[in-house]
């Protein structure tokens, strides 16, 4: 029997090559300096064979090898699918049909409006939509109660505040606020 580490290993299948050490005193008849390492190389090289079979991993010889997800504690996500990936570790997933519920996205203490500068739209900054710097794209993000209205709301290619498209039909209707208003002398509010 053959103790390495926390491993046993009980002999089976394994035939250790003994290295002839020869007569005493000198060592007269033994095996050379070469024939006694080789013997060393094969006796290890089976050994770590049989560490690699016995093992907690031994079942592992590739990712597909896999037979369970590893769970969050082994450093893994517990889930074979991207879906179920983002919920066991509570991640958003980005993309086409990924599901996020009770989703809360955060952006620390923001200043005021005013006080947010353009360096704030680093990593350091809020939640951004954005065209990517393609100034033909809008910037919008779409409300959709499923089979029953869905609209767009953001910035159109002419940087005014709008909402429509989809259900509200081929049209951007602007969102009037205090910047591009004014009230006349009777208290009428107006356009500019």
């Amino acid at each position: 029997m053959i103790r390495l580490g926390g491993l046993v290993f009980d002999g089976e299948n394994m035939t250790q090559k003994i290295i002839n050490l020869g007569q005493l005193p000198n060592g007269t008849g033994g095996d050379t300096n070469r024939s006694a390492n080789v013997k060393c190389n094969e006796n290890f090289t089976e050994l770590y064979g049989k560490m690699a079979e016995k093992g907690a991993n031994k079942d592992i010889t590739a990712l597909s090898g896999l037979t369970s997800a590893l769970s969050i504690s082994q450093g893994g996500t517990g889930a074979k699918t991207a879906a179920d990936a983002c919920r066991n570790i509570e991640a958003v997933g980005l993309g086409l049909n990924n599901r996020s519920f009770a989703t809360r996205l955060s952006n620390d203490q923001m200043p005021t409006f005013t006080e947010i500068t353009k360096s704030g739209m680093d990593n350091s900054g809020p939640l951004a939509i954005s065209n990517d710097g393609n100034k033909e794209g809008s910037s919008v993000i779409t409300f959709h109660r499923v089979r029953q209205f869905a609209c767009h709301f953001g910035l159109d290619t002419d940087n005014q505040l709008k909402v429509g498209g989809h259900s509200m039909g081929p049209k951007g209707y602007r969102i009037y606020h205090e910047g591009n208003t004014w009230r006349s002398s009777d208290g009428t509010l107006k356009a500019i």
